[in-house]
């Protein structure tokens, strides 16, 4: 049985930040948590390397709310235009406005119950798309999405599409056969080595530049 100098105990914080969305309150919550942790101590080195156990002795949780109002196109543009780190929610019922911390990032948040649009979307990389184009910003000139939110001019800013007119769904992908695969690698080899007419081929290029490096090798 280990005594107590083979071990060490240390605290160690772990913090979780998440945003929601109550009405038209964005609630910023932060969760800190205390864990006691007990470490083996390396025979040799004496130091910690080994997680023996982690056991939750304290947790804080403080809440910031940013109550949002309603505003225009031209207020926003003004906010926009100072730089104001800014959350904006975009609703059927209009556009709603709140000032946040410059360091709040809501890029994994999910403040609505519909998955982000665009990450399923087939014009994402379209030249059709003027979101992707304007490098997703100004969420209120785009009447084809009528649900979403966005945030401007914080360290890490998001673009969230939850409902969108425009909208097309990535076709359907086919697993591939062995066939296509064998194709696909015998084109690539052709495009390297015009020589190439077969998938023999391309295993004697293979087994050729393999026995090119281990003579190599051998020779170092």
């Amino acid at each position: 049985m280990k005594t107590t100098s083979e071990f060490e105990t240390v605290k160690k914080n772990e913090t979780v930040k998440k945003a929601s969305l109550n009405g038209l309150v964005l609630i910023w919550t932060i969760i800190t948590t205390i864990f006691e942790m007990k470490y083996e101590l390396h025979p040799q080195t004496h130091k910690p390397y080994k997680l023996v156990s982690k056991n939750k002795v304290d947790q804080k949780i403080r809440e910031i709310q940013f109550p949002l109002k309603k505003v225009s196109v031209k207020e926003l543009a003004e906010y926009r235009k100072k730089e104001i780190p800014s959350f904006v929610l975009k609703t059927e019922d209009g556009l709603y406005y709140t000032k946040i911390h410059k360091e709040i990032s809501l890029i994994s948040s999910k403040l609505f119950e519909e998955e982000h649009k665009c990450g399923s979307c087939n014009r994402l990389s379209d030249a059709d798309c003027q979101k992707v184009r304007e490098r997703s910003t100004g969420i209120e000139r785009y009447p084809w999405i009528p649900r979403g939110y966005e945030t401007f001019a914080t360290k890490c800013d998001c673009f969230y599409v939850a409902e969108c007119l425009h909208w097309q769904k990535f076709p359907q992908r086919k697993n591939p056969t062995i066939k296509s695969l064998t194709e696909a690698r015998l084109y690539l080899a052709q495009y390297m080595y015009p020589e190439v007419r077969s998938s023999a081929d391309v295993k004697a290029i293979i087994e050729a530049n393999q026995k090119k490096e281990m003579e190599a090798n051998s020779k170092k």
